[in-house]
This record gives C-alpha cells, structure tokens and sequence, in this order.
C-alpha cells in the first residue's frame, strides 16, 4: 500500500514538470510580450484569466506558428487539443499536420544536455504523439518508426512503448537493452520520474488527469506485466 502511495506521488510530481502549471507572474505579461504558448496554458488553467479550452486552443495555435523554443512548445499542445481532443474533423487534420511537420522539421531544438529541470527535445514527445495517432489508425509498423524517431531525440518513454509493442517479438536481451536505454535517457532528462517499465505501464492505465495523453495499451496485458515487473517503486 505504502509502495502505491509513493508511485501516485511520484507520478504527480512528474505530469507537473513535464507540462507544468503555469505561474501567475507569467501569465501577467504572456500577453504583452506575444509568448501565446503560455497564454495558452493561462486559458487553460485558468490562471489570471477564466478557465477557456477554446481560447487556450487558439493561443496554442498562436503560438505554434512562432520559430521560437515557445513556439515548439505551442505545436506540441496544439496537437494535442486539435487531434486529440477535439471532435471537429477539420481541427483533427489540422492537428496532425502540426504533428507531423513538426515530427519532421531537421531544425528543431535538440537537448543534448539539459540547462534546467524539464528541459528536453520537444520533437521528440511530437514523435511519440505521432506513434499514438497511427496505433489508433492501426499502423502499427510506422508508429515504431516514430518511437525510433522520439528515442533519437532521447525521449525515454518510447523506448518503454516499443518494449511493450514489441515484448513477445523479441529476445531477453533486447527487452533488457531497451529499459536500459529508458533508464539512461531518464536520468539525463526526466530524473524525477520513478524508474521502471511497470511505472510507464501504470501510468497508461490509471493517468493522473483525464485530458492527459495515454498510449494504447490493454490494461489486462499492461496489468500482467506490471505484476511480472514487480510493480512501480519509487526507486
């Protein structure tokens, strides 16, 4: 019981850094100095300004035509509302060419070495949102083609996807390779985040808020191996 309550606080901590909540300070001059992407975060938690998911959309969308570190920031939560959280088919379209263009774009920020905590390639999640997109569309074989993509950006969680859509194809070794390679990247970018496959397993089924993003995984087959894994620890 102890263990569950370490892994739930442990995965609070994480959502927080990893789209963090917007400061009040931020929000008062977001505005004034066209930084839309935290404008957008502003609508969306409600901070200084009323909580708004549409205005929050159309500052992300803002934000995202911006050739800044900000603007990248703004694709990725662009993406999310209009492909991922919207019903409107036009938005969805929209979406996904902000995901994929910017899953394609060769001059995008990369963190080879984090300058703060929560500092890493942000193409890299857009990749590993592409590999949700096309799971849902059945296409198995390319979203492993973006989880490859996320993993040279050094996004640790793809290696965990691609373990789990790849578990009864592969050897031993390579399961071990890969949530070595997990691990690695965790420590450099993410060293907040409980280690393990089974924390990643656990967080797809039971996520701390309802809008965040899940990957495809059955939660019977996601259940068992996190039994087989011994459960999320907290170290």
């Amino acid at each position: 019981m102890r263990k569950l309550r370490l892994g739930c606080l442990f995965f609070m901590i994480f959502s927080e850094h990893l789209m963090a909540e917007v400061t009040e300070a931020r929000c008062k001059t977001a505005e004034s100095i066209m930084d839309y992407s935290t404008l957008g975060d502003c609508y969306d938690q409600g901070v200084i300004y009323p909580k708004d998911k549409e205005q929050a959309k159309l500052n992300y969308i803002y934000g995202a035509m911006q050739d800044t570190r900000q603007g990248e920031y703004g694709r990725l939560k662009a993406a999310r509302a209009l492909l991922f959280q919207s019903e409107n088919e036009l938005e969805n379209a929209m979406g996904l060419y902000i995901l994929k263009s910017f899953s394609d774009n060769k001059n995008a920020i990369v963190v080879e070495k984090p300058r703060y905590e929560g500092d890493y390639t942000y193409r890299g999640a857009a990749r590993y949102y592409l590999s949700i997109y096309l799971l849902q569309q059945n296409e198995n074989e390319r979203a492993l083609t973006y989880l490859d993509l996320a993993l040279e950006d050094g996004y640790f969680w793809a290696a965990y996807a691609k373990l789990y859509l790849k578990s009864q194809l592969i050897s031993d070794d390579e399961k071990s390779k890969l949530i070595s390679q997990a691990e690695n990247l965790r420590k450099i970018y993410f060293p907040w985040y409980p280690k393990g496959y089974s924390c990643w397993l656990q967080w797809q089924i039971k996520p701390t808020k309802e809008d965040e993003l899940k990957f495809p995984v059955d939660a019977q087959k996601a259940s068992k191996l996190i039994e087989e894994q011994g459960g999320c620890r907290s170290k």
